[in-house]
């Protein structure tokens, strides 16, 4: 550590970078979410308008940014647990047996399922968000809905 006139100061990284991690999940899930709602709105509007949450268009309608993210880290949790359920929500829909079974081969919504599953746990009939030591290493994350669209070659 160096000193500095203000006191000591870190010179390592590591939590810097844990809390871009951090940050990055929460903007993973929410794109998306976003991502999927879009698709979908694309191939199946009347479907989506019948099952969707009025709320989704003020939380979902501009890509997330940062700054739009709650600054503590309890309204963060709460963030996290909202996108949570909305895409908990609309992955039982698009999986119930009366849904139009083409919406489950829609790519993005095979990517927010796994995306979910890589984020979120189901315990006790209730969805948490899963610890950073319970996510797929960094080479099986799809940290992003957009990188599958445009995989290396």
């Amino acid at each position: 550590m160096a000193a500095s006139a203000r006191g000591k100061q870190r010179t390592d990284s590591t939590h810097v970078l844990a809390k871009i991690r951090a940050i990055n999940r929460l903007v993973c899930v929410g794109e998306t979410l976003r991502h999927a709602l879009n698709c979908l709105a694309m191939v199946a509007p009347e479907w989506l308008l019948a099952h969707s949450q009025p709320e989704w268009v003020d939380r979902y309608g501009v890509r997330l940014e940062d700054s739009r993210l709650p600054s503590g880290e309890e309204d963060r949790q709460a963030w996290v647990q909202s996108v949570g359920q909305d895409g908990a929500s609309l992955l039982s829909t698009v999986f119930e047996p009366e849904a139009p079974c083409w919406l489950r081969e829609v790519p993005a919504v095979e990517l927010l399922r796994r995306v979910w599953v890589q984020n979120y746990q189901w315990s006790e009939g209730k969805l948490s968000w899963r610890s950073s030591e319970h996510i797929p290493p960094a080479a099986l994350y799809s940290s992003s809905p957009y990188e599958s669209l445009c995989p290396l070659q």
